[in-house]
């Protein structure tokens, strides 16, 4: 949690830094449509009545914030594997030992399976949780902002 939150907070000030908008996600297309048509509404009041024009709304991305965002995405998950590496090189024999890996048979092989299993339906049970309970901020959501996949 606290890489997370380290890298959040590194792609703000790096982003800062830098001069950048921090918008790493593109309009949602009917979001975009829908505040295409409001400012067209104010560009046409305005010129009407003689008014300086609007500024028009930004509906893409920052590309240089949204791959700083990729960058860490990478890092934070490179840094979590090589911290989980380093932790099973150390205590490998006490962790194996813990969830009974040292001796493997095939007659335990429903162990894993079930646990698998168990993991997924974990999964499916909280999104559904926090789907009914409208909770957006602890929603699961991509850490990887499609917005990269643009060209410039």
């Amino acid at each position: 949690m606290f890489a997370f939150v380290l890298a959040q907070i590194l792609v703000v000030v790096l982003a800062s830094a830098l001069g950048r908008e921090l918008r790493i996600e593109d309009e949602p297309l009917f979001d975009a449509a829908a505040k295409l048509a409001e400012y067209t509404d104010e560009r046409l009041r305005a010129a009407a009545l003689g008014k300086p024009l609007p500024d028009p709304p930004l509906f893409k991305a920052d590309l240089v914030t949204a791959r700083i965002a990729y960058v860490m995405a990478v890092v934070n998950a490179v840094a979590l594997a090589g911290i989980a590496l380093y932790a099973m090189s150390r205590w490998r024999g006490s962790v194996l030992r813990a969830l009974q890996m040292h001796r493997y048979t095939f007659d335990r092989v429903w162990k894993p399976a079930l646990v698998t299993i168990g993991g997924y339906v974990l999964v499916v049970v909280y999104t559904i949780i926090v789907s009914v309970l409208d909770l957006d901020f602890i929603q699961p959501a991509e850490s990887i902002p499609g917005s990269i996949t643009r060209d410039p």
